[in-house]
């Protein structure tokens, strides 16, 4: 160290710098400090206001009122006008009448009208219905397996909520046991389906028929399915052919392979399917229009990770959520073609 160094720190060391000389530490009267209470803080701690200050709105009334009923009369009458709901307490008997509408809910003021469906999904044992009710549901509710036995031996409702993208829709669905049975039960379910086809038909009416198959399904067995359930609704329903117009055919079994690299066989199937089933069907039944269709996949996402690859989850995600998107979408568009549900006439 050099000596300005050594002379520098010296200086500061002695306190030379304190031209006054004046002691730095003042020695503190512990008898006369301290002895006054600590100031309090100069906020006192208070509520924020919020946007209930200003609600001058009489609470006297202790029951919970329906959100419906607070909306402002030319409001609500626009809303029974444009979309007919039911009401979300469960008191109110489900009406008979103008069921063609798809009906709504109303959940908050401010809130836009709650979708209801109506789907029931048929097809043959082992085609998925119960898995891909349980993926509509989020959770699940209804018995599946992969087996050629059957293992729903009884017509099944429920009631819940379908969300996609954040945005919710109240079904009812049923989950129903299949055509061509393998206990050859079919003679023994048909009067049920017929029943609860007219009896949920004329309670709300049916958005749609959801025909189930695996995408793998040879050509003539989806025909004799097909074949089954226009037996079925035209013995039931001999002068109203019009549920033809609600039908979507729903090919299950098309899962998520990374990076979207489909095996070859599925992707041809998928081909044949648009190309060559769908305009067979449209022919055979003299469909004005074709047939709705959409693919799903009635297993859970699976992480590449698992299997010592790169994490696809936002992908395998993404891909389920596209095909319910798909799904949901054709459904609503077989609502607004033909003007709203399908309804026995009888």
């Amino acid at each position: 160290m050099s000596n300005e160094a050594e002379e520098e720190n010296a200086h500061y060391r002695h306190n030379s710098f304190n031209v006054n000389n004046e002691t730095m530490v003042q020695p503190v009267d512990s008898t006369n400090h301290f002895k006054a209470p600590f100031p309090r803080p100069y906020h006192q701690p208070q509520r924020h206001a919020t946007v209930w200050d200003n609600d001058h709105r009489p609470h006297s009334q202790s029951h919970a009122r329906r959100a419906s009923e607070n909306f402002p009369a030319h409001r609500q009458v626009a809303q029974q006008q444009l979309y007919p709901y039911q009401p979300m307490t469960g008191t109110h008997p489900l009406p008979t009448s103008d069921i063609t509408v798809p009906h709504m809910f109303i959940a908050e003021p401010d809130e836009d009208p709650i979708q209801h469906l109506v789907l029931l999904p048929l097809g043959k044992t082992g085609a998925g219905k119960s898995s891909l009710l349980n993926i509509l549901l989020g959770y699940d509710e209804f018995k599946a397996k992969a087996a050629a036995k059957s293992v729903t031996d009884c017509i099944t409702e429920r009631t819940g909520i379908w969300t996609i993208d954040q945005t919710e829709s109240i079904i009812t669905v049923a989950d129903t046991p299949g055509f061509a049975d393998s206990m050859q039960r079919d003679e023994e379910f048909l009067s049920e389906f017929q029943d609860y086809i007219l009896e949920v038909g004329q309670r709300f009416g049916i958005d749609s028929f959801m025909l189930v198959f695996q995408c793998n399904s040879p050509t003539g067995n989806v025909m004799s399915i097909l074949d089954h359930f226009k037996s079925m609704m035209d013995q039931k329903f001999p002068d109203d052919d019009s549920y033809w117009n609600h039908v979507m055919l729903v090919f299950t079994r098309v899962d998520y392979f990374p990076n979207l690299k489909l095996p070859a066989n599925l992707l041809s199937k998928k081909q044949s399917i648009t190309e060559v089933l769908i305009p067979e069907i449209q022919e055979k039944y003299n469909m004005k229009v074709p047939p709705k269709y959409a693919f799903v996949s009635s297993k859970a996402p699976n992480c590449s990770y698992n299997k010592k690859g790169q994490c696809d989850c936002l992908a395998a995600k993404k891909y389920h959520l596209d095909q319910m998107r798909t799904l949901k979408s054709r459904i609503n568009a077989i609502i607004i073609d033909n003007g709203g549900r399908w309804v026995p006439h009888t």
